[in-house]
């Protein structure tokens, strides 16, 4: 049962993760045309 839970609950994190690394990547693409 705490198997099932835990895959649950990483489905559940999924979106909110690749939303992150999504947000992260912006971020490394804007900075250097900031600086420039």
């Amino acid at each position: 049962m705490d198997a099932v839970l835990t895959l649950a609950e990483g489905i559940a994190a999924a979106p909110a993760t690749r939303q992150l690394t999504v947000d992260l990547e912006r971020l490394e693409v804007v900075s250097p045309a900031a600086e420039s």
